[in-house]
């Protein structure tokens, strides 16, 4: 589990899982990238490691229209992977599965090539092969060798390099090319000088052509000595500076047990002596033999991210924590005070784990820094197993602001190139309505998976009978040890064969949790569980995380918010409705006040199942509301972390919520005197939904009151939101 906290480069951190690995093996080379210039389509790749020997089967990829928010099904990837010739076996791996050239656009896709005598004769066999696409990557235009300009051959592709003597590769994912300011396109590689166990260090210096083809040219090589490095300098990962300059910074082995780094001042072609990377005040620190990345922000700045670990490494190990670190842009060293832990050993890890094997992007959406990797380590047989995880780190992005759109014209949508277009049919809403998801996701964290939950166990603890209803005390099992304490209520004299229709209550914020909306404490008024049930409808009430009996320790769970759980264990609620014998799985609904207010919302927006929210008070536009209310990790702390308090920058807001449970049924309770949600902006938000509803032929289906009281839920309200729902559910 992750704590969040306070950190000098990074505010919040989230890992969750992406890819499960097949029982005995590791998922591996998991690369998640932009395919275009602009916009959010994303491919992300994998293949599978079996045995732990660095031969990659399997490699298969996966295309998002939308900023990862939703993925295609897995597709082999054509002509990759260990693929049996009579000579050997041929491996193709994509090490580099896609970098976008940020001016003309192009998918270049970088792969290892090599046909193996024996399985590990990479040292000595491997050669590079480069594909360009022009259409995010589905079909390529260009697929060659890379062979250097001049007197060079497939046999003798690169200046010292002979096929069957010694080699030249991307040694791996974190590996990533860079475009110069000279418009160079510069791959870091790696060679084996003699064949065997040792690097040398160069980049490929490529050139685009009216064919959009690359000519190549080789770098001079970067070079350790023995005693310093027992197998050279490798795994290189480099960074144009502002002012030109180019690092370069590499893996070594042995020795002092660091990074090594050098630097040009030539675009790339020449390279300074090696020096032992050490941080900007002149202190030292201890990494072991693995790769590592610079990533430049589009907040000005410059990070790494590797392995450091507190005495001197035995060579590979350990490859944990996996830090993240500024690079002072005149020294080119790292600024210790700039460190942060991304993800360490926890219980139950074993001592070899790994967290080497990753590469990181910035989201274009929101400037955090998105990281896949595999937690690698030995099962109890000995074999190298791990699953894939995606991170987002927060990290300062004051520009961030100028990202989104005004929140509260819904009817325009951003395209891929950055251009606004207006909404004028469903499908134009569809795509308004993903972006409005997305933003949801950027402030909440990503919903989790759930295509694999089962229906959630259900425990009785009791059960009392109230008048026409019997009420049970249960808990409901959300995800993996985490029970969600809730009330069950059933009306009595069920109409025999036939399903009725269920709804979720949900509470305001009370230490009373879900006994106020039984009617057992509180306020009378928000006693809407039980009334209800009276009414005829199946009713479940969850305690929210930390109220009622739900003790919750936010700070240790996998959840980028508060708000994220709410919702999920809400969802987890939905499918126990849904899997009740008594219950209509299509007539599901969700009500609450205050904080139960917009958690049904939110719930409404995540889950089309639900067909008809209530809120009683609950929400207003951000810029009518005070913002410091939301930051609590019970809530929305990212409003806070990354977002500055500032609505400006907050990448949704309530117009977009209410907009997007359209064309399903909406009623909002707002109070003229809600010292919490300011009515001002409940009305400027209604005026602009209402022309979304209209769009989409459900004009009918939002229903705002506005009735003369503070923070409550009257009498004469209610009864209007209940026959609200009664009509949806006829």
């Amino acid at each position: 589990m992750h704590t969040r906290k306070k950190i000098p480069v990074a505010g919040n951190r989230s890992r969750t899982l992406s890819v499960k690995a097949p029982p005995g093996a590791a998922v591996f080379q998991v690369q998640s990238f932009y395919t275009r210039a602009a916009g959010l389509e994303q491919m992300c790749v994998k293949s599978t490691e079996v045995g732990g020997v660095d031969v990659y089967n399997d490699w298969q990829r996966r295309f998002s229209p939308d900023n990862g928010m939703t993925w295609s099904a897995w597709e082999p990837i054509p002509d990759t992977g260990s693929l049996k010739t009579p000579k050997g076996v041929r491996c193709l791996y994509p090490m580099v599965g896609g970098w976008v050239d940020p001016v003309n656009g192009r998918l270049l896709t970088m792969l290892t090539d090599g046909v193996m005598p024996t399985p590990l004769a990479f040292f000595t066999h491997y050669t590079l092969r480069y594909r360009v696409s022009i259409d995010g990557g589905r079909t390529c235009v260009v697929d060659e060798l890379v062979i250097q300009q001049g007197n060079y051959t497939a046999e003798n592709p690169a200046e010292g390099v002979e096929v069957g003597r010694n080699s030249i590769y991307v040694g791996a994912v974190a590996c990533q090319p860079i475009r110069t300011r000279q418009g160079n396109v510069l791959v870091p590689v790696q060679i084996t000088p003699t064949g065997g166990y040792y690097f040398d260090s160069a980049v490929l210096v490529g050139t685009w052509t009216d064919d959009m083809k690359i000519m190549w040219n080789l770098s001079q090589r970067v070079l350790n000595q023995p005693k310093q490095s027992t197998k050279g300098v490798y795994e290189p990962t480099i960074a144009e500076m502002d002012d030109g300059r180019i690092l370069m910074i590499m893996r070594g082995d042995g020795g002092p047990g660091c990074k090594w780094y050098s630097v040009s001042t030539d675009g790339g072609w020449h390279w300074s002596a090696v020096k032992s990377w050490t941080c900007a005040d002149g202190t030292g620190f201890y990494s072991p033999a693995s790769c590592s990345q610079l990533l430049k922000h589009s907040n000005g700045k410059y990070y790494w991210i590797g392995n450091i670990c507190p005495t001197a490494p035995d060579g590979q190990l350990p490859r944990h924590p996996l830090v993240i670190g500024e690079v002072d842009t005149e020294s080119l060293l790292l600024l210790k005070d700039t460190l942060a832990t991304i993800d360490t050993r926890e219980p139950g890890d074993p001592e070899g784990l790994q967290l080497s094997n990753f590469l990181a992007h910035e989201d274009r959406a929101d400037g955090t820094i998105m990281l896949d990797m595999t937690r690698y380590m030995p099962d109890s047989q000995g074999r190298w197993v791990g699953d894939a995880y995606v991170y987002r780190i927060a990290v300062p992005t004051p520009e961030s602001a100028s990202r989104f759109v005004d929140h509260s014209q819904l009817l325009v949508y951003s395209t891929p190139d950055g251009r606004q277009q207006t909404v004028k049919t469903a499908e134009d809403w569809a795509i308004r309505r993903r972006q409005i998801l997305q933003g949801m996701e950027l402030a909440m964290g990503n919903l989790p998976d759930r295509s694999k939950l089962h229906p959630p166990e259900v425990k009785i603890i009791d059960r009392a009978e109230g008048d026409g209803f019997t009420r049970f005390s249960i808990t409901y099992l959300a995800e993996e040890n985490d029970r969600v304490p809730a009330y069950l209520f059933l009306p009595k004299d069920l109409p025999a064969g036939r399903r009725i229709p269920a709804m979720l209550a949900l509470h305001q914020t009370t230490a009373l949790g879900k006994k106020e909306v039984a009617g057992e404490g509180g306020s009378p008024n928000l006693a809407y569980a039980k009334e209800l049930v009276r009414r005829g409808y199946v009713v479940l009430a969850p305690d929210y995380p930390s109220f009622g009996d739900y003790a919750y320790d936010f700070t240790k769970d996998n959840y980028v918010s508060g708000t994220m759980k709410g919702i999920f264990n809400n969802l987890r609620g939905v499918d126990l409705l849904q899997a009740r014998i008594e219950v209509d799985p299509g007539r599901i609904g969700a009500i609450g006040h205050s904080l139960g207010g917009h958690n049904a919302m939110f719930l409404g927006v995540f889950d089309p199942r639900v067909k008809v929210v209530v809120a009683s008070c609950g929400w207003t536009t951000f810029h009518d509301d005070v913002l410091a209310d939301w930051t609590s990790d019970r809530y929305l702390p990212r409003v806070r972390d990354i977002y500055g308090n500032d609505p400006d920058r907050v990448p949704f807001d309530f117009y977009e919520v209410v907009a997007a449970l359209a064309p399903r049924a909406f009623f909002s309770n707002s109070p003229l005197h809600d010292s919490g949600f300011d009515v001002r902006g409940v009305k400027k938000a209604e005026s602009k939904a209402r022309e979304v509803f209209a769009l989409l032929g459900a004009a009918d289906k939002l229903q705002i009151r506005y009735p003369d009281c503070t923070h409550d839920f009257p009498v004469e309200v209610r009864r209007e939101a209940y026959e609200f729902i009664d009509r949806i559910f006829q």
